[in-house]
């Protein structure tokens, strides 16, 4: 038998490759002779910059930067192919590196993105791959522009810090000193479509789940609206309309009108970069899992993705995830075989996350027990 391992992370509570290696554990655990093929999986978020440097034989360089307050801090790049930079916005800005502490997302900044874009440009690499997923900033890429060159100025002509609350009080751009971006050639992994603005954009669909407040909702928007009306009339670019522009509190929309990027599923460039289809024709079965899944799940999430491929190569696959919310029934219509929550009895949520490694163990285990009596009874 041969199963092929290729979960998510469990956000904020398992990597990809702890994850992969509990499944493993419990596989062998049932029957040695079983061949695990595991293979570390992001979306474009959390882990994404692993992901591609396992898949690939690539490297992982450091690099001083700052988080989204603009401490200063170690973060990563990765290095595949020899001459393309993976560059991960969770590692940089991400909500995982603000557990903990009370979230203040008007006060964050994308400036930590534009530090590493420009550093992995002076070590000269031409092609860059961002992963958007994960952040904690809602500042439409303002910091990613500053860190480029680019300056805002509010009406008394004083400069100002490139952090949300801010966004309202631009009334000058000079972009005189930005960086040459004209010989790069830049992929963003993403899986939303949103827009900038609007009840569907950056500040109302992801702001609430990165801590703004109710309070700060109306004037972050109006902030965005401000600083898009002012990019429009002066270099005449509408940073509105890009589908994905409101990934990652609006970087999205920088990096697709400024630095002229091009979106891609985060999952597919790792499952090309992985050789998948190949990694899985000859496999039995293929457990996958996430954090949590529900509707979501099927709008570019690394477990649907890996689901299509399977459907296509006719392959098996069982989801295990810490959570089932509604609408994760949808991944059956699209040829999932199972799907399961690893929690054993009802429990609270700092809970779910202690246990989480002995349940997805005990999950796997059983389900590889019954898969191998049932296939001896055959």
């Amino acid at each position: 038998m041969k199963i092929v391992v290729a979960s998510d992370s469990y956000k904020g509570c398992m990597t990809s490759s702890e994850v992969a290696d509990i499944m493993q554990q419990a596989i062998l655990d049932v029957d040695e002779t079983i061949e695990v093929k595991k293979i570390t999986v992001a979306d474009g978020g959390e882990g994404f910059i692993q992901a591609m440097v396992d898949a690939t034989g690539g490297r992982i360089r450091t690099c001083r930067c700052v988080d989204s307050y603009l401490n200063p801090t170690d973060s990563i790049y990765g290095v595949i192919y020899g001459d393309t930079a993976v560059i991960e916005v969770a590692k940089i800005i991400g909500l995982v590196k603000r557990k903990n502490v009370v979230l203040q997302p008007e006060k964050g900044s994308s400036f930590g993105v534009g530090m590493m874009i420009k550093e992995v440009i002076r070590q000269g690499y031409k092609k860059i791959i961002i992963g958007l997923g994960g952040s904690c900033t809602n500042d439409g890429g303002m910091g990613v522009l500053n860190a480029l060159g680019m300056v805002f100025y509010d009406t008394y002509g004083n400069k100002l810090y490139p952090k949300a609350e801010n966004l309202e009080y631009i009334v000058k751009i000079d972009a005189s000193n930005f960086i040459d971006v004209s010989n790069l050639e830049v992929t963003v992994a993403c899986d939303v479509k949103n827009h900038l603005l609007g009840q569907n954009g950056a500040t109302y669909v992801f702001g609430p789940q990165k801590g703004v407040t109710d309070i700060w909702l109306t004037r972050l928007e109006k902030g965005m609206e401000n600083y898009c009306a002012l990019m429009r009339n002066t270099f005449n670019i509408d940073l509105d309309a890009y589908e994905g522009g409101g990934a990652a509190g609006g970087i999205g929309s920088v990096l697709l009108g400024l630095l002229h990027a091009k979106m891609q599923l985060g999952i597919e460039l790792l499952l090309d970069a992985v050789h998948f289809d190949e990694e899985i024709k000859d496999a039995d079965v293929i457990f996958t899992g996430e954090g949590q899944t529900d509707a979501q799940s099927l709008q570019g999430k690394a477990v649907f993705g890996i689901l299509k491929h399977a459907k296509e190569q006719n392959v098996p696959l069982l989801c295990l995830s810490g959570a089932l919310k509604e609408g994760y029934q949808k991944l059956y219509d699209y040829g999932a075989s199972g799907c399961y929550s690893i929690l054993n009895s009802p429990m609270p949520y700092p809970q779910a996350f202690q246990l989480s490694r002995r349940n997805l163990y005990n999950t796997t285990y059983s389900l590889v027990k019954t898969m191998v009596s049932v296939r001896g009874e055959k």
